[in-house]
């Protein structure tokens, strides 16, 4: 009676409504844990629980995955929806976050009917048997479309499935040997995340990909002391580097590294200064991260350098002096906000055209940034969790200039309207 009289309730909203849904997902549930069942009440739970579909956004897809495996029995076919009916999406997701071995022939059909839905289907392998999704899922998803996350062994071994993989993030300690036998043959890989491998210790275990690959980040890899495995990545042309445990000594390999290299991000350095790192002619786009205070010395040696990001520095105005003798640097990232108490005697940097810096504290001036930076263009402005509320105002008669606010949720924006269509603000 307790299942019959929740379906009754359901009833009582209507068809759609997160109330019919709740109370139709609750009678599910109490009939998967019920002693016993008549065939009139589990037939009506079935029919219940095909009514809810296609789902319509996230919140009744949270609720029906509540149903687990159960949830798939009267899934509607595939081809019963248009590519562009956005229930689409969230029908995938479901599947994806079902997981297990009963929902792999779900999401098989729904990648083939519904390619567009592929990145679900690839974030979510973990949840899924390695080798029987890679070979009967993963084999017909679009592999550029995210990366291919591993943090096993299992799912590491089940990669050569997937010979087309673009994109591959290795988390955890992951062996050497078995790294390597998953990157061979392949062709396509372009880009190759690590991350928290206190195994990796030989960068040599990459060198089936050493040809090809584009981009590589390293982090979180206390091991890694040799950079030099990665001179014959003649490909390479984007590296993020976690130098924490790199010792100085080694430091002059940086310089070496392939001279396609155009990005450089460098993490946790252990020194405080510029002119302690070797530098690398090639390189147009360089980061720097420390957890101590930076001094921006030595610029000039960088000399293809176009674009710096850089953590806290320990004196702005020294470090603008460095910039304006280095007219070619027009993009520029700053972890603070540059001089709040003021610009003193800093001198402005016209060259920079384009410039992303933190908010300001809550509603202060941003002027200070017109006198800073005369010739900037683009300005993008992240608002942190400290901010309550920001003020465009000082911005409207900087001429030719665009505002990109990024990280909007729940703050107060000020003067955003007089911007017009100049201001883009995301969440």
């Amino acid at each position: 009676m307790l299942v019959d009289g929740l379906l009754d309730a359901g009833l009582e909203h209507e068809d759609g409504a997160m109330g019919r849904v709740d109370l139709h997902v609750l009678a599910a549930l109490c009939a998967q844990h019920a002693a016993w069942l008549d065939d009139r009440v589990r037939e009506r739970v079935r029919r219940s629980t095909a009514a809810l579909y296609p789902l319509l956004d996230h919140d009744r897809a949270k609720a029906v995955a509540r149903l687990g495996p159960a949830a798939l029995d009267g899934f509607p076919a595939p081809e019963s929806l248009t590519p562009d009916y956005p229930s689409v999406r969230y029908m995938a997701g479901l599947i994806a976050e079902i997981g297990g071995s009963e929902a792999v022939p779900h999401a098989r059909a729904w990648v083939l009917a519904h390619p567009q839905v592929g990145s679900w289907f690839i974030h979510d392998w973990s949840n899924f048997p390695p080798h029987a999704y890679a070979t009967e899922v993963l084999t017909h998803c679009e592999l550029s479309a995210a990366p291919l996350l591993i943090s096993d062994r299992e799912r590491l071994r089940a990669v050569r499935h997937l010979p087309s993989v673009r994109d591959l993030s290795l988390r955890k300690s992951l062996p050497e040997s078995e790294i390597s036998e998953a990157l061979e043959g392949k062709r396509a890989l372009e880009s190759l995340y690590i991350s928290d491998n206190q195994r990796l210790t030989d960068l040599s275990c990459l060198s089936p990909v050493r040809d090809r690959l584009g981009l590589l980040s390293i982090g979180k890899c206390s091991g890694i002391r040799d950079l030099r495995p990665l001179m014959e990545f003649t490909a390479l042309y984007a590296l993020f580097l976690d130098v924490a445990h790199v010792p100085p000594s080694h430091w002059e390999q940086i310089a070496a590294l392939p001279s396609g290299l155009a990005l450089l991000v460098l993490g946790n350095l252990p020194v405080d200064g510029l002119s302690l790192i070797p530098a690398h002619s090639g390189v147009t786009h360089l980061g720097l991260a420390s957890d101590r205070p930076f001094v921006l010395d030595g610029l000039g040696a960088w000399s293809s350098l176009m674009s710096l990001k850089l953590s806290g520095l320990k004196n702005f105005g020294e470090a603008l002096t460095e910039l304006r003798e280095l007219p070619r640097i027009n993009e520029i990232e700053f972890s603070s906000f540059p001089l709040p108490d003021g610009p003193g005697d800093a001198p402005p940097v016209p060259s920079i055209e384009d410039l992303t810096v933190p908010s300001p504290a809550d509603g202060a001036d941003l002027s200070l940034l017109r006198t800073l930076f005369p010739e900037t263009s683009h300005l993008t402005l992240r608002v942190s969790d400290h901010t309550g509320k920001l003020d465009l105002t000082s911005l409207h008669d900087w001429p030719g200039l665009t505002v990109d606010v990024r990280g909007l949720a729940h703050r107060v924006l000020l003067g955003a309207d007089e911007l017009g269509d100049r201001l883009t603000a995301a969440r």
